[in-house]
């Protein structure tokens, strides 16, 4: 040691390194992922067990439209973790300011659930 009492170490002129971040099963964010992620495991497992293994070209799901409002318009954090969508009744075709937008993916099936839609008509 010397005379002047100095630390071997220098310390970091900011304070930054010294914050604690918040744990992630805080974050509001985590707990609907997680719970999505669990979700998704049990429906595929369900899935599997009624249409069964193997190749699906003949196995068809009727499809249901739901109306699911965005996640920051829910009104609690009961519905925004477990989100409950209403299946949609009215008539697509007889909406007169209603808009209508069909999400999904490339490839996921919009046009042919549109055809199906019409031909049920």
């Amino acid at each position: 040691m010397n005379e002047t009492n100095e630390l071997p170490v220098p310390l970091p002129d900011d304070d930054g390194s010294a914050l604690v971040g918040s744990k992630l099963e805080e974050s509001r964010e985590w707990v609907i992922n997680t719970y999505r992620k669990h979700q998704k495991v049990k429906t595929s497992s369900w899935l599997d067990n009624v249409l069964g293994e193997g190749p699906r070209a003949k196995s068809y799901v009727l499809p249901v439209l739901l109306d699911t409002n965005p996640i920051r318009h829910r009104q609690s954090i009961q519905e925004q973790v477990f989100p409950a969508p209403r299946i949609i009744h009215e008539d697509l075709l007889m909406t007169d300011q209603m808009k209508v937008m069909l999400e999904a993916g490339c490839g996921m099936g919009k046009t042919t659930f549109l055809k199906y839609y019409q031909e049920q008509l």
